[in-house]
């Protein structure tokens, strides 16, 4: 577990780690050029060189980078780039179908962590092509993949106790809701909004609700609104969450119930990692406050993956490391009340 006092905001964190694989790419002469037309159902595209199989969904939160990486690449390549539509079965044919295609190199972003592509990966590992995953790593996999991904949780759920401690209202009378996913990131997050609580000394009334299950989400959030208006009990001050899934859900369930009503004065706050406002109300703060340096983020983001994918493909590194890039400063969903 990390040391409170040390915790920044990840911004900083993903900003350094940028900076100084930043310094590698420029070192290794690279630099942007505009890419060919993608094909959009698989099939190259006009060109000589390396043949890249991108597979990103574009419900992927790595889909915006995944574009602007593909912008950046400094080599002659033939795209070969399909949406499976958030379809695990589908995601694993496009990938046999890159297999078959003999790509150089296959960039994905797994629509699932649960071991399902592990087969159709050990294949195209042991046909030779360069895997980079776009997101957490996954023991089943194959040693040699490499990992670009967002996080840490801890770091994430810090960040977020953080934020509620800019709220002037909040005092320890508040009640302060945590909704996180039961697994090892959901335990990540929730100890960092707790220790990131006790770090800005905020004393307030605090409730952690696991999720197991995202269709259930709904189901959980009406169950704390009823009791909690049918006992009496203050209104929940902050709901917060990594999950953008999860805190649509919640704001959905709010104000299906009439928790969430703008006339009556009774509202909530949501972040969540999902970088829109819901439409509820005035602008979103946070997104502004952070947009250039989210901007900075992404650029960064984009050159860190365009750049690991030409050393792997050059052979200037090998493949099986793990490039953690932090979370997307300020890329919150934010509710106003």
């Amino acid at each position: 577990m990390q040391n409170n006092t040390t915790k920044k905001r990840t911004g900083y964190l993903a900003a350094i780690l940028a900076a100084v694989l930043l310094c590698l790419i420029t070192f290794m002469g690279f630099a942007a050029k505009p890419a060919p037309t993608a094909s959009a159902d698989g099939e190259p595209t006009s060109g000589e060189g390396y043949r890249i199989g991108v597979s990103v969904p574009d419900e992927s939160p790595y889909k915006e980078y995944m574009n602007s990486a593909i912008s950046l690449f400094d080599f002659d390549y033939e795209l070969l780039e399909s949406n499976c539509y958030n379809d695990v079965a589908m995601q694993i044919e496009i990938i046999y179908n890159f297999i078959v295609l003999q790509v150089d190199a296959l960039i994905i972003a797994p629509v699932a962590n649960d071991g399902s592509l592990q087969i159709v990966l050990d294949q195209a590992y042991n046909e030779g092509i360069i895997i980079v995953v776009l997101g957490e790593p996954n023991p089943d996999y194959p040693d040699g993949i490499t990992y670009i991904m967002q996080g840490d949780y801890y770091d994430l759920g810090f960040n977020h106790a953080e934020w509620i401690f800019q709220n002037p209202d909040i005092n320890e009378e508040s009640v302060i809701y945590v909704y996180y996913y039961l697994n090892e990131n959901g335990d990540l997050y929730k100890q960092g909004v707790i220790d990131g609580l006790a770090t800005f000394g905020i004393f307030a009334n605090v409730e952690c609700i696991p999720v197991t299950d995202l269709n259930k989400v709904y189901d959980q959030a009406e169950a704390v609104f009823k009791m909690r208006e049918e006992k009496g009990l203050p209104d929940i001050d902050e709901i917060v969450t990594y999950s953008t899934a999860i805190a649509e859900r919640i704001l959905d369930c709010s104000y299906a119930v009439g928790y969430h009503d703008d006339t009556s004065g009774i509202g909530i706050r949501a972040f969540a990692y999902g970088g829109t406002d819901s439409g509820d109300g005035e602008a979103n703060e946070l997104d502004e406050e952070y947009k250039e340096e989210y901007e900075n983020y992404k650029q960064l983001t984009a050159q860190i993956i365009a750049g690991t994918v030409a050393a792997l493909l050059n052979g200037e590194i090998n493949g099986g490391s793990i490039i953690s890039l932090g979370f997307a400063p300020g890329y919150a969903k934010y509710v106003s009340k």
